[in-house]
């Protein structure tokens, strides 16, 4: 059974995020990592270590990483450093789109990437491309884009689709 973690940089929403996760998939152990983006950023190898720790105390076979926005950026951050920390990684609304790093070797990941807001056309290329950097590097990379503006509804369905 996959243990699913969720990354968020606001300890305010931890629980809500572990409540909504827990309804989303009662089946999984979850864990919710409230941690500063830039603390990530310098403390990878301490990061690594506690979700490590955590599968093993947990007996997960695999991990899923979930992170929104910044959250999302930060586990790019990791993945550059320990790609093989996870199966699947999901990224709803990644703020920079900044492209995979190139050493990257993504063979047989997972990723999900989702926007819960219209996209004009330039942005909607943007996010084209950005997938397709993942793709380039042998990752299984799905994306989903709302047609409504802040639909939780849209994020629910693709992840519980994507985990299923």
């Amino acid at each position: 059974m996959p243990l699913v973690c969720a990354l968020t940089e606001f300890e305010q929403n931890a629980q809500d995020i572990a409540d909504f996760m827990q309804d989303l998939l009662p089946d999984f152990p979850i864990i919710v990592v409230a941690a500063d983006p830039d603390w990530i950023a310098h403390n990878t190898f301490k990061f690594v270590r506690f979700i490590r720790d955590q599968q093993t105390h947990l007996n997960a076979a695999k991990l899923i990483m979930i992170g929104r926005e910044r959250a999302a950026n930060s586990l790019i951050t990791v993945l550059n450093s320990e790609p093989s920390l996870f199966s699947d990684l999901i990224l709803l609304n990644p703020l920079d789109w900044k492209p995979a790093p190139a050493n990257l070797n993504l063979t047989g990941k997972r990723i999900l990437i989702t926007w819960n807001t219209p996209l004009k056309t330039e942005d909607e290329h943007r996010l084209q491309a950005y997938a397709d950097s993942f793709r380039a590097l042998s990752a299984r990379v799905f994306w989903n884009v709302s047609e409504f503006s802040g639909d939780p509804a849209f994020e629910a369905q693709a992840m519980r689709t994507f985990i299923a």
